[in-house]
């Protein structure tokens, strides 16, 4: 091999090494996360993203909220936000969510709320997640 080769294979593979930097960046937060929520309690959750990138970039954040019941994944909710943010600004947005009252719940359930952020202009994506209990 050529030592011209040799080089850009190295430099190559040390670009590969080097994480990608994150654009975007998703936090959901709650009062009640960690809790126990009961069926037809209302569930308060805000989502704050960050755009760390040097351009204004569209970010729109799905969230949908999930019950386990015996195994079986539920998605009672599914929401949207979207903000568009100039470079370093952070924003956040409350979203309110009452819970299903028709869940066959015996007893305690896991409910994770997971949140998607894309950002348009970036292309980056992230996510977050956090935890309750529902109890009948």
């Amino acid at each position: 091999m050529t030592s011209r080769f040799s080089s850009a294979i190295l430099t190559l593979l040390v670009l590969a090494a080097v994480p990608a930097a994150q654009a975007v960046t998703v936090d959901l937060t709650s009062p009640q996360e960690g809790g126990t929520i009961h069926p037809g309690d209302t569930l308060s959750i805000t989502v704050t993203a960050t755009n760390d990138s040097a351009e204004t970039d569209k970010i729109k954040v799905s969230v949908a909220f999930m019950v386990t019941i015996d195994g079986e994944r539920f998605v009672f909710t599914r929401a949207h936000v979207r903000m568009e943010l100039e470079p370093g600004q952070t924003a956040s947005q409350t979203l309110t969510v009452v819970t299903p009252t028709n869940l066959p719940l015996i007893g305690p359930a896991p409910v994770l709320v997971r949140g998607k952020a894309l950002g348009n202009t970036s292309g980056t994506q992230a996510s977050d997640t956090l935890a309750l209990t529902m109890a009948p």
